[in-house]
């Protein structure tokens, strides 16, 4: 399975970590907080942890 097919397997509302994602994308931690501060990425906080929806991620790639 492909990263880009596990992003389409998941429901829009799932959450990955910071880490997963950045799997996910194939980018960096640096690069990933860039795009948040660009508005591109939005992050839920729970706990200490932050959060980024599935949903979010397709949208930035295209798949909306």
């Amino acid at each position: 399975m492909t990263k880009l097919s596990k992003i389409d397997a998941a429901p829009a509302s799932q959450l990955v970590s910071v880490n997963d994602a950045c799997t996910l994308l194939d980018i960096s931690r640096a690069t990933f907080y860039r795009l948040v501060k660009a508005d591109k990425i939005r992050l839920v906080k729970i706990g200490f942890g932050s959060r980024a929806s599935v949903g979010n991620l397709r949208q930035l790639i295209g798949g909306a």
